[in-house]
């Protein structure tokens, strides 16, 4: 039978280049494992939204499985038992992929070899290959069938569009490169291709102009008479710029102090590089040949920090309390030193660790409370709790996660320790976090300002909470009755004692959080109408405990619900028997 694919006449690596790009385009967040760090039986990695992840192991057999070669996938599902045990990461998923079909006995052997695990494992064999080939032929297109060339050819069709002087009309030329970018996206199995005419661009207004933030080269080609192609490449997949990577060769030019610093630290650390001003020797890859006269005038090379291959998650720990820094960057720079930046779930604490070529290693944290707003208050409360450990001590550690030290921090450097303490920050974050055990809804602090009476009202609903067995005590200034029938309104003989049952509702970061049902109690010394419905009652004039409201937290039937916000009178209510036992909250908390 045909076999459209000469599976014999490619290199491990051709195979890998291949496989990897067509599982690419089926899952295109596949982290692409390089061989130089060291693949641990992984070639490709996806992240699942569990936190687990799927692995993808790439093999060239095509033909039988011999013992050795049988060896060989052994060894990869070691490999990648050690890393799971190293590491403590999830996976979900194995599947070994290779162009071949298994027998009844690779079947068996294969089942034998994973069936104690809980990983599933599956063999993704030929026929699974087959239908990605059928379903991304441009794939094999490109690396088999002369597409890389045809791909130069249509770059080339790009110049000719805007180069013909015959074709004066802008909407011709749009139609033009329409048809181009069509044929590229169709036909270039890693990168998708944005072309956009402009037909007047001023010097001053091209960097005005919104570029699409996926695209690994953007680059303008200009006309003397302001028309001009704005050309994008955009990766079809996560990996597609280390698979297929667009290289080129061009000098460093840095014109300001900053930029000559951010880039000594980028030799030096591996840190991101932003702006820096470039000369272009060599255009990309040859592909983009026409772009060159255009970025040697004005070009500059902006350069991303890599996602790390294998995070390695850090602690804070200051007595008992501790923060977990996720690695969210780490490379190793040129001239032999490395960077490590890491920030905890609500990103308030933030660490940088940047370690000389001589082993010296610099540790910088930086505390950002402007990150506080909508962050839920759990993630909030462990970093506040840090921050008073801080306070309250000499120092803090630098730990791995299985509690190894790494370096001792000195809490008064630059008065880090004064710049994180914030008493009444601290406060409302501990009513805001003890309020959490009162609901399973999630509450984040708030992202505008906060008003002493938002305060007050929730160490008011704290107080209720925490004392279900007694009452709790407030000011109050004034009750307003809706009444049903102004014609007869009831209005009651003073002074006089009145009850009502209420939702016990705050209201956090703008959304109504509901903990339950109160009862409260007061005694009127007075009242007025304010409306042809409304009435007020006011408190009696003295200034002892019988002119204080009484709340108390209950759990009521439906028919106490149904009477919800509704007011009863009766006599007036002694409260001089009842002692205080809960804080007292006054009009100023």
């Amino acid at each position: 039978m045909y076999d459209p694919i000469a599976w014999g006449n490619l290199s491990g690596e051709a195979v890998e280049d291949l496989l990897a790009t067509l599982i690419s385009r089926e899952r295109p967040h596949v982290n692409h494992i390089r061989p130089s760090s060291g693949d641990h039986g992984r070639d490709l990695e996806v992240k699942n939204e569990d936190g687990s992840i799927d692995v993808y192991q790439i093999k060239k057999f095509y033909s039988n499985l011999t013992k050795g070669r049988k060896r060989q996938i052994e060894a990869s599902w070691d490999r990648l038992n050690e890393y799971i045990q190293d590491s403590g990461v999830r996976v979900a998923h194995w599947y070994l992929t290779m162009p071949l079909n298994p027998t009844p006995e690779n079947l068996e052997w294969f089942h034998n070899l994973t069936t104690e695990s809980p990983i599933e494992c599956i063999w993704l064999d030929k026929t699974y290959i087959e239908s990605l080939v059928a379903k991304y032929p441009e794939v094999i297109d490109f690396y088999l069938h002369g597409g890389r060339e045809r791909l130069r050819e249509m770059f080339s069709d790009v110049v000719q569009a805007f180069s013909d002087k015959e074709e004066d009309s802008t909407c011709v030329l749009a139609q033009r490169l329409q048809a181009i970018q069509k044929l590229l996206n169709e036909q270039d199995p890693h990168y998708d291709y944005d072309l956009r005419l402009f037909n007047s661009v001023q010097e001053n207004v091209i960097g005005e102009v919104v570029l699409n933030p996926r695209a690994v080269c953007a680059s303008w080609e200009i006309q003397p008479d302001g028309k001009a192609i704005l050309i994008e490449i955009i990766p079809k997949f996560g990996t597609a710029p280390l698979i297929a990577p667009l290289e080129t060769t061009f000098r460093f030019m840095p014109q300001t102090e900053d930029q000559k610093a951010e880039l000594d630290s980028f030799f030096t650390f591996g840190t991101s590089l932003t702006s820096c001003p470039v000369e272009i020797k060599k255009p990309m890859s040859q592909l983009l040949p026409w772009i060159e006269p255009a970025l040697v005038k004005s070009a500059t090379c902006s350069v991303k920090s890599a996602e790390p291959q294998s995070r390695t998650d850090l602690v804070l720990r200051c007595k008992d309390a501790s923060v977990t820094l996720h690695n969210t960057s780490q490379a190793t720079g040129i001239r032999g030193g490395g960077h490590w930046f890491g920030e905890d779930d609500s990103s308030l604490i933030s660490v940088r660790l940047l370690t000389a070529p001589n082993g010296e290693t610099d540790c910088t944290v930086i505390y950002r409370p402007e990150n506080l707003g909508g962050k839920p208050i759990r993630e909030v409360c462990r970093v506040i709790d840090f921050c008073e450990s801080i306070h309250a001590n000499s120092s803090f550690n630098l730990e791995t996660m299985d509690g190894e030290l790494l370096q001792i921090v000195d809490s008064s450097t630059n008065g880090f320790d004064e710049a994180i303490y914030n008493p009444e920050l601290f406060n409302v974050v501990k009513v805001l976090a003890d309020l959490q055990h009162f609901t399973n809804a999630i509450i984040r602090f708030p992202e505008k300002g906060i008003h002493n009476s938002e305060i007050r009202e929730w160490v008011i609903t704290l107080r209720i909470l925490e004392h279900k067995d007694t009452m709790v005590f407030i000011p109050w200034e004034s009750e307003c009755v809706t009444l049903t029938d102004p014609a007869h309104p009831n209005i009651p003989t003073f002074p006089c004692g009145i009850t009502g049952v209420r939702k016990l509702v705050s209201t956090i970061d703008g959304e109504s959080c509901f903990f339950g049902y109160y009862q409260w109690w007061a005694n009127a010394g007075s009242g007025e109408t304010i409306d042809e419905d409304q009435f007020v009652l006011k408190p009696v004039a003295d200034s002892g405990s019988n002119a204080l409201k009484a709340l108390h937290y209950i759990e009521p039937s439906p028919q106490e619900r149904e009477i919800n916000r509704q007011l009863y009178y009766g006599p007036s209510l002694d409260f001089s028997q009842y002692r205080l036992i809960s804080e007292f909250v006054n009009s100023e908390n």
